[in-house]
């Protein structure tokens, strides 16, 4: 018995083997294009790659390239305080404008360094804030925070010049119900202001996202 149950391992050991060097032999291109779509089974083996993310927002018809050009947008994130991002933002260029009342209520955590790869997200039709959300999560991404979004409106100020910026990763509280922060323009103003949550977003606004 104790020989029977080697052999059988050694069976399972080499069929172990073999398989890896099969793996190993296939086209990962192949593998991205035969199981774009399949998220469930991308997600069981680890988190997309930043190249995988981009072609699944693409086929699903979601990704905005339309700004400067680029599916991809560089986001350095600095270790702001509130002061700190709301003056680097002030300074940005423009006619910067911020809502007293996203300042004074909106929840704010000062963040890590981090190098993160931005994503502009065109539902091309209406959604309301948790149909976005929902569509964001299948695709594994996230939306922009609120200390995020100051950032990117500081990096690229000329992109909200463009659309509306929607940074649904952060909420806060006014008037009794939520508001979301939003970059966007008023005459020449650039504005980084509050909107309501449950707000049905046109077509009109985009959605920065990175990677989970």
């Amino acid at each position: 018995m104790p020989h029977h149950r080697e052999g059988i391992q050694e069976q399972l050991d080499k069929a172990y083997d073999e398989g890896h060097r099969d793996n190993e032999a296939i086209d990962a291109d192949k593998i991205v294009s035969a199981e774009m779509g399949h998220v469930d089974d991308k997600e069981m083996r680890g988190k997309l790659s930043l190249e995988e993310t981009v072609a699944l927002l693409n086929e699903n018809g979601y990704l905005d390239a339309s700004f400067e050009g680029k599916e991809v947008h560089k986001l350095v994130v600095k270790a702001l305080s509130k002061e700190e991002a709301i003056t680097e933002y002030k300074k940005s260029g423009g006619v910067p404008y911020i809502s007293q009342d996203l300042e004074s209520n909106m929840p704010y955590l000062t963040p890590n360094v981090e190098n993160l790869d931005v994503m502009i997200m065109n539902f091309g039709k209406e959604i309301k804030s948790p149909e976005a959300l929902t569509e964001m999560d299948r695709l594994g991404v996230r939306p922009l925070t609120y200390e995020e979004l100051i950032q990117y409106g500081v990096t690229y100020p000329s992109h909200q010049q463009k659309n509306d910026l929607v940074g649904l990763g952060s909420k806060y509280t006014y008037s009794g119900g939520p508001r979301t922060p939003v970059l966007l323009m008023l005459a020449n103003d650039r504005e980084l202001d509050g909107k309501v949550w449950g707000l049905l977003w046109d077509s009109s606004y985009r959605f920065p996202v990175v990677r989970k």
